[in-house]
């Protein structure tokens, strides 16, 4: 199968310190990949790599076999809408109320009324379980699991090609953490989407992924299907599995 996504020798160094480190990774069209590794290992920087954050300092960031960092930046912003990102830590933004957290993409990014922008929150909401009787409240006036459920929504407003699930269940306990990976599931393949996601929750890998890899000081130490995961031999990836 085709790769939507492809780094390809992805090396980044911060003041001397070598972060990425020769990253060759493939995410497949039309299937999950989770990103697992210890805090401090380039998760965040190769994330922000493919969102055009960072820049690398060598190698290749390919989306839809374009390089991300040949494009103009017209081409860049045409590529970039075609992600929906949920990012660690929700990034809801407290001034805005529960409805414009949501459509804030669509706003920015497509020439619609007020209504089909609130019928469009509304479709959103309902396909993450929020009533929308929270529509007009704060992000501070609503739990941790249904800030989760509003990133969700507003990652997929605009039926994203490919979506980015940041730490999705960081902080939730786990009847809520399973309740967020059902609707990344759902979601995805309600899209068919190609997705990317970097947590170091197993449960979530575990239900979620079509292919897992495993990234330690800047480099991919082990890359392989989810059922492949418990037969493996690599001793990082299986202290990792337990310890979590």
């Amino acid at each position: 199968m085709s790769s939507l996504i492809e780094f390809k020798n992805i090396n980044k160094s911060f003041d001397g310190k070598i972060v990425l480190n020769g990253i060759n990774l493939k995410v497949v069209q039309g299937k999950s990949l989770v990103l697992i590794g210890q805090s401090g290992s380039g998760k965040s920087v190769l994330l922000k790599c493919l969102l055009g954050i960072i820049q690398p300092n060598k190698g290749q960031v390919i989306i839809n076999n374009n390089s991300f960092f040949d494009q103009d930046l017209n081409k860049k912003e045409k590529i970039l809408k075609k992600f929906g990102v949920a990012f660690q830590g929700n990034a809801l933004f407290d001034s805005l109320k529960i409805w414009e957290n949501i459509s804030f993409k669509l706003i920015q990014t497509q020439k619609l009324s007020n209504k089909e922008i609130k019928d469009k929150v509304k479709h959103s909401m309902d396909l993450v379980g929020l009533s929308k009787s929270i529509m007009h409240q704060y992000p501070s006036q609503i739990s941790g699991g249904m800030q989760k459920r509003v990133a969700i929504a507003r990652a997929i407003i605009d039926e994203p090609e490919i979506l980015i699930f940041d730490e999705p269940t960081a902080g939730l306990d786990p009847v809520t953490g399973g309740k967020i990976n059902n609707l990344i599931i759902d979601n995805v393949k309600r899209l068919g989407s190609t997705s990317l996601t970097i947590t170091h929750d197993m449960d979530s890998v575990r239900k979620i992924a079509d292919n897992v890899a495993m990234i330690s000081s800047g480099k991919i130490i082990w890359n392989g299907k989810k059922s492949e995961i418990e037969k493996s031999s690599n001793k990082e990836l299986n202290e990792f599995i337990n310890m979590i």
